[in-house]
């Protein structure tokens, strides 16, 4: 493993255990957030976010989340309207996400414009309050984020730059935002129609998952999703097993790191099946951290509802993502064909 690779990975596994310690030290609202965000922003290979970038992520927070309470108590007596309006919000942020804009901009968008609503559907002010402390989670995960770089910083010889973002062609572009608003949407319907309050983790696991997966990903470029999920999802079993059997909170910390460890190790190696543990991080921290004590009755009644949400979730995006790739796909223009010539006479 190159050296750089090494760094990353070192500053992933501890950066994110490191929130999932303070996570579950704390037990406070939305204690899920810090980890998961953590992981997303130690889990990509970009260089230390600047202070600029940390004020774009809240401010796109921010914006996304009031878009949500907004939406959501202005329609919350007519849901046609309210799915109309989340529509909207949707596509216009998945073109976005293909015209040039940031990722971690538009998680963010996306995180708000889908959670909020839910939760707006059922009260404004238990809306807001889940705003509130979705910031304050956010803001925290920057904290060891931060943390992580100071530990292992990058080589002065090797600095990174960041990637650009991604831009399609203007057809590509809608047909992408197309794409993911026809998966979308009825998700977010079926929840908020459902009231299934608690399946918000599998929501957000899928927003996640989806802004990894490639503009127009086939059925190969998508089974990656589902088995990445499997993965991270046998290595939370696991943990939570062995955290049944010996409650201990150093020996579950101690499991998350290395479990983070490897995860990390593959997933910035060049190997094929790097593309597996993107998933596998998300799936194993959303499982461990929804619940900040893996020692009570309430976290074993759940988890392994909460997985196989989260494999449903996966599965729904390995189906659907192709299909609708294939069936919304940009028509190609016409090319104008070229006259014949006069002869000569």
């Amino acid at each position: 493993m190159p050296p750089i690779d090494a760094i990353r990975t070192l500053r992933f596994a501890a950066g994110t255990t490191l929130a999932v310690a303070f996570a579950f030290g704390l037990d406070y609202s939305l204690a899920v957030v810090t980890p998961l965000l953590a992981s997303v922003f130690l889990g990509a290979p970009s260089p230390r976010p600047t202070l600029a970038t940390m004020a774009g992520v809240m401010a796109a927070s921010a914006i996304g989340l009031g878009l949500g309470v907004g939406v959501g108590a202005l329609f919350v007596n007519a849901p046609s309207l309210l799915f109309l309006a989340v529509g909207l919000l949707l596509f216009r942020i998945f073109l976005a996400a293909v015209s040039g804009t940031a990722p971690f901009l538009v998680l963010m968008l996306l995180l708000g414009v889908l959670l909020v609503p839910v939760i707006a559907t059922i009260s404004a002010q238990e809306a807001f309050q889940f705003a509130i402390d979705f910031l304050g989670a956010t803001a925290l995960s920057f904290v060891f984020v931060q943390l992580a770089f100071e530990l292992f910083p990058d080589p002065q010889s090797q600095p990174r730059v960041a990637e650009p973002p991604p831009v399609l062609p203007p057809p590509a572009r809608l047909a992408y935002a197309l794409q993911r608003t026809a998966i979308f949407l009825p998700l977010f319907a079926v929840v908020v129609t459902l009231q299934w309050t608690g399946q918000l983790q599998a929501l957000l696991f899928a927003v996640i998952l989806s802004l990894g997966a490639q503009p127009g990903a086939g059925w190969r470029a998508s089974l990656p999703m589902l088995g990445g999920a499997a993965i991270g999802g046998s290595a939370a079993v696991g943990i939570y097993l062995l955290t049944s059997l010996y409650h201990e909170f150093t020996l579950l910390l101690l499991l998350v790191g290395v479990a983070l460890l490897v995860i990390g190790r593959e997933q910035f190696s060049d190997r094929p099946r790097a593309v597996y543990f993107a998933s596998a991080k998300t799936a194993l921290i959303i499982l461990i951290a929804s619940s900040t004590s893996l020692f009570g009755d309430e976290t074993g009644d759940k988890f392994f509802d909460r997985l196989t949400s989260i494999l449903v979730a996966a599965g729904i995006l390995t189906l659907g993502l192709p299909l609708a790739a294939t069936w919304l796909r940009p028509r190609p223009r016409p090319q104008p064909q070229p006259q014949p010539q006069p002869r000569m006479a």
